[in-house]
């Protein structure tokens, strides 16, 4: 099957971007390069020709980031526990159901005096 004029195939057509990168892997270098191509097009971008600042962020100490650190396995931790709760929570109103079941079935046999293999007083 061709188009109209130019020849090309159908499959050639569908095939046309086969071998296009789409993705990749960037290095620290390149991603490093890229966000300062980004600032200093914002800076000469800038109308009233001021170069753009960028705040200074502190730079953490080893026992700040292990602060940091150890509060993200805390919140993990809490997390974990709360999706235990949970489930916990639900086993008791599974359990409770099937206790109120038996209660009820043990009264039935109680008030009509039958004896079963499953049942004694």
């Amino acid at each position: 099957m061709a188009f109209s004029g130019d020849g090309a195939a159908f499959q050639d057509f569908v095939n046309l971007d086969e071998h296009l990168a789409v993705c990749g892997e960037l290095r620290d270098a390149e991603i490093l390069a890229d966000a300062m191509n980004n600032i200093n097009d914002s800076a000469s971008s800038d109308e009233k020709g001021e170069q753009t600042k960028l705040a200074k962020k502190p730079i953490s100490t080893s026992a700040q980031a292990m602060d940091h650190i150890e509060e993200l396995r805390r919140f993990e931790r809490l997390k974990s526990l709360h999706r235990l709760v949970h489930k916990v929570e639900e086993e008791r109103v599974r359990n409770e159901h099937n206790l109120n079941n038996i209660a009820k079935l043990n009264e039935k046999f109680k008030d009509e005096d039958k004896n079963s293999p499953y049942y004694q007083v």
